[in-house]
Parts: C-alpha cells; sequence; structure tokens
C-alpha cells in the first residue's frame, strides 16, 4: 500500500471512531433511542402510507440496458410522436403482456398484413 493509501485508511478509521463515538455519546445521553413510536405518532404514519389502490398505479423505476443507436432511435421515435420513451415501453410492455399466449408473433402478424393489397374502401373513403 502506498502512503497516500495509508493516509486515506487512518482517515477513513479515524472518522468511523469519531462517528462510533457521538453514537455511543448520544444513545448514553438518551438523546439517541430505540423503541416503539408512540401510538398517535404510528397512527400517523400508518396513515400516511399509500392505499392498496394507490400502489396499483404507483410507478417503479425499472432500468432497461439498451444498445446505443437502439436507445437513439427509441427516443427519436418518441420525439416524434410527442411521448416520452418510458411512456413508450410501458404501453410497448402493457400490449404484449395483454395476451400474453400469442399464436404467433407480433413481427409475423405485422409482415404478414404489410403483404396484403389495398381494400376498395380506401379509395371510397378519400
Amino acid at each position: 500500500m502506498s502512503g497516500h493509501d495509508n493516509d486515506d485508511q487512518a482517515l477513513r478509521d479515524a472518522q468511523a471512531t469519531a462517528a462510533a463515538e457521538q453514537i455511543h455519546q448520544a444513545m448514553t445521553e438518551g438523546a439517541m433511542t430505540f423503541g416503539d413510536y408512540p401510538p398517535e405518532q404510528a397512527e400517523q404514519i400508518l396513515a400516511s402510507l399509500p392505499s392498496a389502490a394507490d400502489l396499483d398505479t404507483a410507478t417503479v423505476p425499472t432500468s432497461v440496458r439498451l444498445p446505443l443507436p437502439l436507445h437513439q432511435r427509441l427516443r427519436a421515435y418518441a420525439d416524434q410522436h410527442g411521448t416520452t420513451a418510458s411512456a413508450l415501453i410501458r404501453q410497448w410492455v402493457e400490449q404484449m403482456l395483454a395476451v400474453p399466449d400469442r399464436p404467433i408473433s407480433l413481427a409475423d402478424a405485422v409482415r404478414a398484413l404489410s403483404t396484403l393489397p389495398p381494400t376498395q374502401n380506401q379509395d371510397r373513403a378519400a
């Protein structure tokens, strides 16, 4: 270990010792106690927790790693459609989970539909 590393370790050790001494002193003086909340405070804390209905609509941060080119395409698509990448990802996940047992993949369905000729109704609508 170099002298600098030794100095850093000595500083960390001194800081940990000082923190431990402060905690010990606070506990000895009664400034830091551990125990149950008073009933009125416990009720207040419980009342502030979200309801089950709130939890159904709460969002949870989820990390997804994408290759940079795919991320750039996602952001560009979101910008073009006036939304965010997060909103698109949520929408796409919901769509995929809505019908979990698809007989064919979405890509196969799109490929098949793209080969169909336009219908006559499109000409009449114009």
